[in-house]
């Protein structure tokens, strides 16, 4: 991939995972239906992506390293900064599968207040179409064999088993699920 390419790709992530934040409609809908099985539709999830996952932001300098390597602006990285410091600190005060729980939380609700505001601030400072709907739109999954698919390129997750509770029983489920 060209220096442009991971650039883009970095961006369209960090942009969808920043959505996954300030979406409530989505949060209420997917992440309380029983019968949703993409765990891409949860808690676990949103802050996988955003610290660990294509975004890779859980670094303590992960957004200085971003404005080195000019994967965005001064002015982006000071529009998150807020979220992202609340988004960091954020500790459920539950399983964090129980997502009935962590939606009521006023500390949630913080986060997900935070990351609307920085949505809709950065707005302007987008380069393009695509960063828009990466920002505006929950991305378009599809399935396939028990995995998951993204419309961004090279993101797909494994389905983990909602009922068991750690992680150890989500390895667990990966090697059984790899294994057979």
């Amino acid at each position: 991939m060209s220096d442009a390419e991971i650039r883009r790709f970095w961006r369209l992530s960090w942009l969808s995972a920043l959505q996954a934040f300030a979406d409530r409609d989505t949060q209420q809908r997917r992440w309380l239906d029983p019968k949703e099985r993409n765990p891409s539709y949860s808690f676990v999830e949103c802050m996988a992506d955003y610290f660990d996952g294509a975004a890779y932001l859980g670094q303590e300098d992960a957004y200085r390293k971003r404005l080195e390597w000019g994967h965005l602006s001064k002015a982006e990285a000071h529009t998150v900064a807020g979220f992202h410091a609340l988004a960091d600190a954020y500790q459920a005060p539950c399983d964090e599968w129980d997502a009935a729980t962590i939606l009521a939380d006023p500390a949630w609700q913080e986060v997900v207040a935070s990351a609307e505001w920085a949505q809709q601030k950065l707005l302007p400072l987008l380069s393009g179409p695509d960063e828009i709907e990466a920002l505006t739109q929950p991305p378009l999954w599809s399935e396939k064999d028990g995995s998951y698919y993204a419309r961004l390129p090279g993101t797909a997750i494994i389905p983990a088993a909602r009922e068991k509770r750690g992680l150890r029983a989500m390895l667990a489920s990966i090697k059984l699920w790899l294994v057979g």
